[in-house]
């Protein structure tokens, strides 16, 4: 069967294996690293009470499923970005994208919001998940930067700073609702803080890649010199 299917196995180069250990063991230790905290956030949310607990799981469901809008926008910069060349035209690309989505991203995320809370409330009486469906919702507004500088920092080949900036985000997550655990308002922050944590983590992006960049912009230069006075 294999001979007829002219298949051929191959086993990966020493670059190969290089790349993979370069750029998938950051990403991967990325999402290692919010999967553990998420579920922190769960068991921390689990000592709110039944009703809240039952409210929080009810919002934050819907708040995972509207990722996949999010992910939609991300799979489609992966497409446009890397058609630049460099830094420069790959950032412009980012940013005209995000600029043109952001509308129709947004009305998606709130339309779908309530959409998703009607088929998946359960018994839980539809009224008591209002407001807070409100505020979990607005965790897109933390997602959209981070999409929007995670695609760069992976075409850029700079996988490193996503774990940089996720550990970051889900500490802040993770200190903000041990904080305020107790209080009649702690409903409100779980819901808040998907948002501070998505937004801290675009802004760990955004600085360390303007680093990097201006970083190697100035030793471009500095060579340059140096071969100029040779």
């Amino acid at each position: 069967m294999l001979y007829n299917l002219k298949l051929k196995f191959e086993f990966p180069n020493k670059e190969s294996l290089k790349n993979v250990i370069k750029y998938g063991f950051a990403y991967s230790s990325e999402r290692l690293l919010s999967r553990i905290f998420l579920l922190l956030y769960g068991v921390v949310a689990s000592h709110m009470g039944t009703e809240n607990y039952g409210i929080h799981t009810i919002c934050y469901s819907v708040c995972l499923t509207l990722e996949i809008i999010t992910n939609a926008y991300q799979a489609t910069l992966m497409i446009k970005v890397p058609e630049g060349k460099t830094y420069e035209e790959q950032y412009n690309n980012c940013m005209n994208m995000r600029n043109k989505c952001f509308p129709l991203i947004i009305t998606l995320n709130f339309v779908f919001a309530f959409i998703y809370l009607i088929i998946s409330h359960g018994s839980l009486p539809l009224h008591k998940c209002f407001p807070y469906i409100i505020c979990y919702s607005l965790g897109v507004f933390g997602l959209y930067p981070y999409e929007t500088y995670k695609t760069l920092c992976i075409t850029q080949g700079k996988s490193f700073i996503l774990l940089i900036g996720s550990t970051i985000g889900v500490i802040i997550r993770f200190l903000i609702c041990l904080l305020f655990i107790n209080t009649s308002f702690a409903l409100f922050v779980f819901g808040i803080v998907n948002f501070i944590d998505f937004y801290s983590r675009s802004i760990v992006y955004r600085i360390v890649l303007s680093k990097l960049y201006k970083k190697e912009n100035l030793s471009i230069r500095r060579n340059g010199d140096e071969t100029l006075n040779v």
